[in-house]
């Protein structure tokens, strides 16, 4: 339930399904493998990307949650993504002047990690369907305290409606809703939660209004916040920061 890196006026007319690799996930959450090591980590939404495959092969534990994966099989995901993802990058091309930092190389290399990601998603799924839990914010399928942390990218704040800064004609993730993910994520977090991007899709890109009301919530409620810089080539360099909630021990 992810999509492309949000620019200026590209703008989706649904959610698409659409994943990236463990290294993407790396330079986007600024986080090591040692950093993971021992500890239960939760994608979500994780859509077809091999975050998940990847990490099982270097011995960590990730489970990936996304609404999609109801009653889907291994081929019917895998088209799924294969269209989206197909779609995505032709609108993405077509839009090239948008994205400052890509050069044509740079997004050659983008689109082939997103058909490799799909590709690893595909075979773990089929081989490992346990490890893909549906479930949809705002509201999740575990138990309080479940994983040590929480990572989500590319849906909340993304998929706001266009007049806040998001990608998706009338959307109804509005900040209410925001607030109650936020929450949710939190519940089932033992240490953190992860959020990216926090930057706008029009024209200049900014951070998203939503993030400002949603770290004065989360401080109130006791919690920490902090925002670290981002190394992901996400088209711009304006605004590139993951936002990391520390969970207050008490809540």
């Amino acid at each position: 339930m992810t999509a492309l890196e949000p620019s200026i006026d590209f703008n989706l007319p649904r959610i698409v399904f659409f994943g990236r690799t463990f290294a993407e996930y790396e330079q986007m959450f600024s986080f090591t493998d040692a950093e993971l090591a021992g500890k239960q980590i939760l994608d979500c939404p994780s859509g077809p990307d091999s975050f998940v495959a990847e990490s099982f092969a270097r011995g960590l534990d990730v489970v990936g949650c996304d609404p999609v994966y109801q009653n889907q099989s291994a081929e019917q995901l895998y088209e799924r993504a294969k269209t989206d993802i197909t779609f995505c990058l032709a609108q993405a091309q077509v839009r090239m002047d948008q994205f400052p930092t890509f050069t044509d190389e740079i997004f050659a290399q983008f689109s082939q990690a997103k058909l490799e990601a799909m590709e690893k998603f595909y075979h773990d799924f089929k081989d490992r369907p346990q490890a893909y839990q549906v479930g949809s914010l705002p509201r999740l399928p575990f138990a309080d305290n479940s994983f040590d942390w929480v990572l989500s990218a590319h849906f909340l704040l993304a998929y706001s409606s266009i007049e806040s800064g998001g990608i998706l004609p009338n959307s109804p993730f509005d900040l209410d809703f925001h607030h109650q993910a936020m929450t949710e994520l939190l519940r089932i977090a033992r240490e953190q939660v992860r959020l990216y991007p926090i930057y706008t899709n029009n024209h200049p890109r900014q951070r998203h209004a939503y993030v400002n009301p949603i770290v004065k919530k989360l401080t109130q409620a006791g919690h920490r916040v902090e925002f670290i810089p981002s190394t992901y080539n996400q088209g711009s360099p304006v605004e590139n920061f993951t936002l990391v909630i520390y969970k207050n021990s008490h809540s």
